[in-house]
């Protein structure tokens, strides 16, 4: 479902991405390349979990065109999932249609 709404992040895949494994390591791949600075990201996987940093990370990209500082984005995404506010099915979902 993740990759079907964020296509995006697959141009950046060196190997095919199976399984979530693949697809973390491929979000912590492409993180640099979005200048999100490593204090943003951990700070993100803490939040939220690693899966969903992955997903927003993805998701951000898919939509990089609209979000003048992906850094500052993940940031304010995980201040919001550290108090209950953010979830990413609602984003996929979004991006999905």
């Amino acid at each position: 479902m993740v990759i079907g709404a964020c296509p995006e992040i697959l141009n950046y895949a060196l190997d095919p991405v199976r399984n979530w494994t693949d697809f973390m390591r491929l979000a912590e791949q492409v993180r640099p390349m979005l200048g999100i600075c490593s204090s943003a990201w951990e700070h993100a996987k803490s939040a939220m979990g690693a899966q969903n940093a992955a997903t927003t990370l993805a998701a951000i990209l898919q939509r990089l065109n609209d979000i003048r500082s992906p850094g500052s984005y993940l940031r304010s995404l995980a201040k919001k999932a550290v108090a209950g506010e953010f979830s990413t099915m609602p984003m996929i979902r979004a991006l999905a249609n």
